[in-house]
């Protein structure tokens, strides 16, 4: 933890659809694994991935599955419920990276592209760890990636560390509530009340 003001990461997307909710009982019966991250879509044309608070750019390259990913620092993170810590954030399947290792970046800044290499959707994975040694090291991976590495689960909810700004639109694609979890149907609630019949 450092002494950095306490900040509140931003959803990815100027407009978003949420897909797909952190570590769902529907995902480990249908898939037999714990999704790790928060898959969230681009409404629209506009497919651009902005960054989600002021950090730096810890690593970013090209994955032999997965397609183009960046890896940020954040500090002094402000969960929903009032805990700070350091994060590190991993946007995963972009189709394209528009920041390199070492830059600083400020929130809103555009960090990539949404693309859909290694899914089958078109989406952006992310990731959120407390864990700030290996920024490249997903438990959502396994062997085979040139970029992603394989690692120990030590992710944290990013629908606990994520909240809707002011000029952001968020909504729940058209799927089974049971995709989202609680928490991310939650992040649906406070962002777009009117999506609370989804629960």
């Amino acid at each position: 933890m450092t002494a950095s003001p306490p900040q509140r990461l931003l959803l990815p997307f100027a407009r978003q659809r949420l897909l797909g909710g952190y570590k769902t009982a529907l995902c480990l019966r249908l898939y037999g694994y714990l999704h790790t991250g928060l898959d969230v879509a681009s409404a629209g044309r506009d497919r651009r991935v902005h960054a989600s608070g002021s950090g730096i750019v810890v690593a970013a390259g090209h994955d032999s599955l997965y397609g183009w990913g960046v890896a940020v620092l954040y500090r002094s993170c402000e969960s929903v419920t009032g805990e700070r810590c350091d994060l590190i954030a991993r946007y995963m399947h972009l189709s394209a990276a528009a920041v390199r290792t070492g830059d600083p970046i400020q929130t809103g800044d555009i960090i990539g592209h949404e693309g859909s290499c290694g899914t089958g959707e078109r989406h952006l994975h992310l990731e959120l760890d407390a864990e700030l040694s290996c920024p490249c090291r997903s438990p959502q991976v396994g062997a085979g990636h040139s970029f992603w590495l394989a690692g120990a689960d030590t992710t944290v909810d990013p629908a606990l560390w994520l909240f809707c700004g002011p000029e952001q639109v968020l909504t729940a694609a058209p799927c089974n509530p049971a995709w989202l979890g609680f928490a991310a149907a939650q992040l649906l609630a406070r962002s777009c009340p009117n999506e609370k019949a989804l629960l």
